[in-house]
């Protein structure tokens, strides 16, 4: 791909990135923006899940905000909507098996999980997904697989809650984190309840991920009702929703949808 990107560069391209693996190529694109700003209206913009301050882009390549090319976009349509796949269009190269499978992955691995992106066996997903992590965190795939199922076999004993008739898994008042509980959650098919930290603005942020359409927006709009939230977002279709300042009162907030799971019902069960 990256040969394709010099090629395309230089053929009066500018592609700015946003990826942690890849930061180097926001810098440099931002050194590509100077070369060109003299004669930026001889160069298409492609920006791909990033902006350029004062720059209206030829094309834009992201599915995280309303209004991106990506946003909304079913399961199926995994390969059309993530940025993976949309830059893959753009370049007019064949997605490999590889690709799917990370495609899927990043826009909706609770569905990818559930059989629901088509080229994409759950399994396959699984293994490549434990042996990416094993790699990033320079641990062997035996290490993670056991970090793993171990707490596969926690979440058996988590609180949960039905959230728009998905079972979640409420991780937020746990003294130790799950490991991997995201992954885990996907996996099972739980939507996975959680609290964290935002490290750019230092506020207390809850989320919803892995979670069933109907699940999400019964998040959301429980969330609406709560008088401090704020900054909510979500996308039914991918999975995921949060805002801050939501506490402890989501119960509260939607009774008809949204009540405490019984582990003996039998119809709830994933």
């Amino acid at each position: 791909i990256f040969r394709n990107l010099f090629s395309i560069i230089f053929k009066s391209h500018l592609i700015c990135f946003d990826s942690n693996e890849i930061e180097h190529w926001v810098h440099q694109s931002m050194l590509l923006y100077e070369i060109i700003d003299r004669k930026i209206n001889l160069a298409e913009v492609v920006t791909v899940e990033c902006a350029i301050n004062g720059i209206n882009p030829t094309i834009q390549i992201d599915h995280h905000r309303p209004g991106d090319p990506g946003f909304g976009l079913k399961p199926e349509q995994y390969l059309e909507a993530s940025s993976i796949g949309q830059l893959l269009a753009l370049l007019n190269i064949e997605p490999s098996q590889k690709d799917k499978i990370v495609a899927a992955a990043d826009h909706c691995l609770g569905h990818a999980y559930r059989g629901r992106c088509p080229g994409v066996d759950p399994e396959e997903l699984l293994e490549a997904r434990l042996r990416e992590k094993a790699a990033f965190q320079r641990i062997s795939y035996q290490e993670i697989k056991k970090t793993f199922n171990a707490s596969l076999e926690r979440f058996k004993t988590l609180p949960s809650i039905v959230m728009g008739g998905q079972v979640v898994v409420d991780t937020r008042k746990e003294a130790d984190p799950v490991p991997e509980a995201n992954e885990v959650g996907a996996y099972l098919g739980y939507g996975v309840l959680y609290e964290m930290t935002d490290k750019a603005t230092n506020r207390q942020k809850t989320g919803l991920i892995g979670g069933e359409p109907d699940a999400i927006r019964v998040f959301m709009e429980a969330v609406k009702k709560l008088p401090d939230a704020d900054g909510l977002y979500g996308d039914p279709e991918r999975g995921f929703a949060g805002a801050y300042n939501v506490g402890s009162n989501l119960l509260e907030a939607n009774p008809p949808n949204i009540s405490l799971y019984e582990k003996d019902n039998p119809s709830l069960t994933i």
